[in-house]
């Protein structure tokens, strides 16, 4: 699980499900199944370093296929498997504009 269970969203790549700026409560998650939102480590050449926040479209015992909802952005799932490892936690629930501090972080210092 993740050792704070917030975060931020800082992408369209969840629209219309969570949108930029939202703070986002993550808990720790046993068996994530389809259709759970995750937050996970990216481990993937294609994909920048940090968390991805996506929806969980496949699973099997090692890995799990993600994928954002935003049909604009994400028309594929992603293109590396995430493995169960890679999972922080569960998205519970989201609270809209909280998240833009982080955002600022973010965007002006790259962390």
């Amino acid at each position: 699980a993740t050792p704070i269970p917030l975060t931020s969203v800082t992408s369209i790549s969840m629209l219309p499900s969570l949108h930029p700026g939202d703070l986002v409560v993550v808990l720790g998650v046993g068996s994530p199944k389809v259709g759970d939102i995750v937050v996970y480590s990216a481990d993937c050449p294609a994909l920048p370093k940090g968390d991805v926040i996506h929806r969980v479209i496949e699973v099997n015992e090692t890995h799990l296929i993600t994928k954002g909802d935003n049909d604009l952005t994400n028309p594929m799932p992603d293109p590396c498997p995430v493995r169960r490892e890679q999972v922080k936690g569960k998205v519970v629930f989201a609270i809209p504009v909280l998240g833009y501090p982080r955002l600022l972080v973010y965007y002006l210092l790259g962390i």
